[in-house]
């Protein structure tokens, strides 16, 4: 009897032991270590508190934690003034804006009309968003040739000045009387043998602009559809053309 007594104890005292094993695995995979009187107490814990679990990277690599703490030692060691200096770079860059240019105006030396070069540079001005006194500079720097004798007609203080710049350009390669002549010009276009309508009326329409400068738009439409009309070479066209605005008249 006795020996059965001794086989369930045995047995229960199996039973126990599995059972403790089972719990201590669970609370090992929770990342929770209960510490009792039997185990020893690390330093800084008392008996019943929870270990926190290791970084998985660092358990797979025990040498990731080694250069996370030498990265932080590098952060920690940057010069109060370079950070500083760095500081003041990019503040100074965001205050002064940007000054790239996006589309360069090409250069102008004076054998083209003034006009059609001035409303170039304006267009080009408008989309680099350049103020009156960029305007001046980048007008400066695309005088070439003859161009350039204008600067030294003008007093060294309005030289970047826009409007100054304009008004010299305009009375040496745009005078009044040079309007006469557009003028003239004008009234004998005719059309050329290779030239076709839509280059003659371009042609017309330039010449118009530049005979008629302060004249309204609207004026120097209807003078430019007359000259068309007059400078087509073919005459059956012509009065076709003649007709058919009488008759819209």
């Amino acid at each position: 009897m006795s020996n059965i007594d001794d086989q369930i104890a045995e047995i229960s005292r199996q039973i126990q032991s599995q059972h403790g094993k089972v719990v201590e695995n669970k609370e090992h995979d929770l990342g929770v270590v209960t510490t009792g009187p039997s185990l020893s107490t690390p330093v800084g814990l008392a008996v019943g508190d929870t270990l926190p679990l290791l970084d998985r990277d660092i358990i797979t690599n025990p040498y990731l934690n080694n250069r996370k703490s030498i990265g932080q030692d590098k952060n920690q060691n940057i010069n109060p003034k370079q950070e500083l200096t760095k500081n003041q770079s990019t503040a100074h860059t965001v205050c002064s804006g940007s000054n790239d240019v996006k589309i360069k105006p090409s250069k102008y030396d004076g054998n083209t009309p003034w006009m059609d070069y001035l409303s170039h540079f304006e267009m080009c001005a408008l989309v680099n968003m350049w103020s009156e006194h960029q305007k001046g500079l980048y007008l400066v720097v695309s005088l070439i040739g003859q161009t350039q004798a204008v600067l030294g007609d003008l007093p060294k203080e309005k030289r970047q000045i826009f409007s100054d710049l304009v008004n010299a350009l305009e009375e040496r390669f745009a005078p009044s009387s040079q309007t006469e002549l557009y003028r003239v010009q004008f009234k004998e276009c005719r059309q050329k043998a290779c030239e076709t309508l839509p280059g003659l009326g371009q042609s017309v329409r330039r010449l118009s602009n530049l005979a008629y400068p302060i004249a309204p738009l609207e004026l120097r439409d209807t003078l430019a559809k007359k000259q068309f009309i007059d400078a087509l070479v073919d005459s059956e066209m012509r009065l076709r053309i003649k007709k058919v605005s009488s008759k819209r008249s």
